[in-house]
């Protein structure tokens, strides 16, 4: 199960969480996602998520303000 907890940034082509967190997924749309931070980030990814295909049911989160 990964685990991300800070922005990886490996080049100009992944510019930080949400590009991180497509890779770790990678084709898979059999998982949960739980989310936890501030509102803007949590927003924005469960967005991507969204576009990726998943259904709102298997993304969790929390947000801090």
């Amino acid at each position: 199960m990964p685990v991300l907890s800070r922005p990886i940034r490996s080049g100009p082509a992944a510019p930080g969480t949400s590009g991180a967190s497509a890779e770790a997924i990678g084709d898979r749309r059999d998982v949960d996602v739980f989310l936890c931070g501030m509102k803007a980030m949590v927003d924005d990814v469960r967005s991507i998520l969204k576009e990726m295909g998943f259904d709102k049911k298997q993304i969790l989160f929390e947000k801090y303000d």
